[in-house]
């Protein structure tokens, strides 16, 4: 059994790297497995291997889970480092009334720590993830906590589609806009019909991406994910075009390591 999952594992990565590849219209590319555990990929012409990788490595795992703003475990976990902050705001709901959102804040270096401090205190109803703060040019890129409801309710197994948008002309921000099927659109329409006031946190790769309040029922199966940080619109549009095409493409089932990099030059050719 151990070995089916390793072997079916392998298979649906080389077909989730073949869909991905095809995508970047390489001329030719081979994608071949090797050994029990490897692939080799070869991409003719294609002339930026930093690109390349991460395109192929991103695991693009993406899962919707609604935040948990009752918890208050938070604020009874004892020995908090120096470096580390329970923060508190309020957000506001459409009928007026007012949420809590408690979480720790932390400069993102010190990420491991911050795991190894809550591990063995989360409820075992909820589940604790991670997210960045928006950083301003200078400062120490900071972290936070986001407590979530164990259940994941809907994954990017149920995407049709995935587009890069434009905000408006006062924000021409990069955005990806993410279209359900079917099934994810009714699971999409349930979720919110029934969480109004609360919000939904967006995880991509194990990250929180955003945490929007449901102000009202979305029946139309549609979502977005923000280009936020401190970036310019170049590299925003650019990381928006990758993270719509790897989306697209499908999650891989297990992250990936590069064992081995070549470049062969065209010296037969020039």
């Amino acid at each position: 059994w151990v070995n089916k999952v390793k072997t079916d594992a392998v298979d649906q990565t080389i077909k989730t790297i073949t869909n991905r590849i095809d995508k970047m219209h390489v001329t030719e590319p081979s994608i071949t497995k090797r050994g029990n555990d490897q692939v080799q990929v070869q991409l003719p012409g294609y002339t930026n291997p930093d690109e390349a990788k991460s395109l192929i490595g991103r695991t693009a795992q993406l899962e919707f889970q609604m935040c948990d703003d009752e918890s208050d475990f938070l604020t009874r976990v004892e020995n908090l480092p120096a470096w580390a902050t329970l923060q508190s705001n309020s957000f506001q709901r459409r009928d007026g009334a007012l949420g809590t959102d408690a979480y720790l804040e932390f400069p993102e270096e010190n990420l491991k720590e911050v795991r190894e401090l809550l591990l063995g205190k989360v409820p075992p109803d909820l589940m604790i993830k991670y997210g960045h703060l928006n950083e301003r040019v200078g400062e120490t890129k900071k972290m936070r906590t986001y407590t979530l409801n164990a259940d994941v309710n809907l994954t990017g197994d149920d995407l049709v589609n995935a587009q890069v948008a434009m905000g408006s002309p006062e924000q021409p921000t990069p955005y990806v806009t993410l279209e359900f099927s079917a099934t994810g659109k009714q699971i999409f329409a349930d979720l919110t019909t029934k969480n109004v006031g609360r919000r939904m946190a967006i995880v991509l790769e194990d990250i929180v991406d955003s945490a929007p309040v449901i102000n009202e029922p979305i029946t139309g199966g549609s979502a977005q994910i923000t280009m936020g940080g401190s970036r310019t619109r170049d590299e925003m549009l650019r990381d928006a075009n990758q993270l719509a095409l790897v989306l697209k493409a499908g999650a891989l089932p297990a992250p990936v390591t590069f064992r081995e990099e070549r470049s062969v030059g065209p010296s037969l050719g020039r």
